[in-house]
């Protein structure tokens, strides 16, 4: 069930962000927005078009045409299109035949140090997508990813320490350490999309009674 709602999160995450950052309430012009620029070859352009396909929002849902885009993206070398469709082709389009390229795409993000990238290689990893199963280095990846700032990793150590999801053990000082850390980030970063995306969690019931005080799910609320 966790694993679920981490990779729907995973999924839904990069076009809500891109939208919010475009200043559009509408996510069509957020998308024509997005258009405008791919239309100049601009990767972030061709990158968050890509999302508007993939997902549905502000584009009728096409699959191909969002690994087309992606593939543009790539054309411009913006790192983050590689992770993106590496993601695509492992959890999105659920064919086999695509694993071993989404692997490849992922070699250059990691080279420099992408969180998203380390964290789809631990994904794979651990599920044992187009690689063998190694349970040790996929959790040596997340956490890696999670000290690097990625939003689900956090979520997934916050999870394991405090809930003992995700096969962890329950952990009270390591729960409140990784509470303050994602705080601390969110606040620095001034990122609501933290916010909205651990308020998901907390509404979903899995971890209310269990990592967060009344004061901390009333500032995730007047976040969102």
């Amino acid at each position: 069930m966790f694993v679920i709602l981490i990779l729907s999160i995973l999924k839904s995450n990069n076009i809500i962000a891109d939208i919010e950052t475009t200043g559009h309430h509408s996510p069509e012009m957020a998308c024509d927005y997005f258009e405008q620029l791919a239309s100049s070859n601009d990767g972030y352009g061709y990158q968050s078009l890509a999302h508007c396909y993939r997902t549905g929002v502000g584009r009728t849902k096409n699959l191909r045409q969002a690994e087309n885009l992606f593939l543009k993206s790539i054309e411009q070398n913006y790192i983050p299109a590689y992770s993106d469709l590496a993601a695509f082709y492992l959890f999105e389009l659920g064919d086999e035949s695509y694993y071993s390229n989404a692997l490849r795409l992922l070699d250059i993000p990691i080279k420099t140090g992408h969180s998203k990238a380390i964290f789809i290689l631990a994904t794979a990893l651990k599920n044992g997508l187009g690689i063998d199963k190694d349970s040790q280095k996929s959790q040596d990846l997340y956490d890696i990813a999670a000290n690097k700032g990625h939003q689900i990793s956090v979520f997934m150590k916050l999870s394991g320490y405090c809930y003992g999801a995700l096969e962890s053990e329950l952990n009270v000082d390591k729960c409140t350490e990784w509470k303050k850390y994602f705080f601390q980030v969110s606040h620095i970063r001034n990122d609501n999309n933290y916010y909205k995306l651990i308020s998901r969690i907390v509404n979903s019931k899995l971890l209310r009674d269990h990592v967060f005080t009344l004061r901390d799910i009333e500032l995730i609320k007047s976040k969102q």
